[in-house]
């Protein structure tokens, strides 16, 4: 009978249940390839504001004393902050989900495809009276290890 060395089955049983999670990011480059897109991207706490666990955080990160002191800050009802200098490289794939903010449709934000996305990018605005500024490039995205499963331009007022 084989045995299966330890380490392997560990790394196997991690790789296999990677967490999904969400993760805000501002992007400072898009490249294209074949179908597909590399992003360079700058990592952020993003915090909605006005529920006492997401006041808290903010509060934490940014050393505000009190609530009023940091909704006076952040008057938009959010907090952003970027902790970590470092950029990160992620590549989307065929069965990414791109999402652009419109606001003229039901839960502000529509489904569009790579080249629509990556025109919104930069400032082509290729679905007329929809597109938001990309400026600066925020988005949420939801991830599975590294592999972006959706990104969703983020609607900043």
């Amino acid at each position: 009978m084989h045995r299966i060395p330890p380490l392997l089955v560990a790394l196997t049983f991690n790789l296999a249940s990677a967490a999904q999670t969400t993760q805000y990011a501002g992007i400072t480059k898009v490249v294209p390839q074949g179908q597909t897109l590399t992003l360079n991207l700058n990592y952020i706490d993003f915090i909605l504001l006005g529920d006492p666990a997401g006041d808290a955080q903010a509060m934490k990160l940014g050393g505000y004393k009190t609530r009023q002191e940091l909704y006076d800050d952040n008057p938009a009802g959010w907090y952003a902050r970027d902790i970590n200098p470092k950029l990160r490289t992620l590549n989307t794939n065929t069965s990414t989900v791109f999402e652009l903010v419109c606001l003229k449709f039901p839960g502000g934000v529509i489904k569009v495809n790579r080249d629509v996305f990556l025109a919104a990018y930069q400032g082509k605005n290729p679905i007329p009276d929809c597109n938001w500024d990309f400026t600066g490039g925020m988005v949420k995205m939801r991830l599975d290890g590294t592999r972006i499963l959706r990104i969703t331009q983020q609607y900043l007022p």
